[in-house]
């Protein structure tokens, strides 16, 4: 009889941990300074800047062994869920093709189709490690996707 105690609080602490595992990876895609993404997945979120510049892109901290992250800009989209909800992972046009929540961060909803802005490499990443790209003013869905094993920060810095 005293093994049930200790099963049903076994349950309750796997329970919580997931649910606070997943809130943790669950972050606002409007207008993050940074973002965190597992290894083997993807994370969107929606940035702007006013300005024609460098966006520059650096690596905060990593957790495990993450051998480079690939960060995909698109513009007229925006940051879409996956099969978790108010986890935003992919880029789509406005409404969703599949009909996936999106969150509308401005006042206007993007217009025309999606397009690839640009994208670039971080090859090697470690702690301090970026990478920059030209864009024009506008607003953007950026998408990272990190390769290896454990979790990566990304800093998003537009210009000012």
């Amino acid at each position: 009889m005293r093994r049930n105690p200790s099963i049903l609080a076994s349950l309750a602490v796997a329970i919580l941990g997931s649910m606070l595992l997943t809130d943790a990876y669950a972050q606002g895609p409007c207008f993050p300074t940074s973002i965190t993404v597992p290894a083997g997945q993807s994370r969107a979120a929606l940035e702007q800047s006013e300005r024609f510049g460098l966006w520059t892109f650096t690596v905060l901290s990593v957790k495990g062994n993450i051998s480079k992250v690939d960060i995909q800009i698109y513009e007229n989209a925006l940051p879409t869920s996956g099969n978790i909800p108010d986890l935003y992972t992919v880029c789509a046009s406005y409404p969703d093709p599949y009909g996936r929540p999106q969150e509308l961060c401005s006042s206007e909803a993007p217009s025309g189709r999606i397009a690839t802005a640009g994208s670039l490499s971080i090859k090697r990443a470690t702690s301090g490690a970026s990478g920059s790209i030209t864009l024009d003013g506008g607003e953007y869905c950026v998408r990272p996707l990190a390769f290896g094993k454990g979790e990566v920060t990304i800093s998003i810095q537009p210009p000012y």
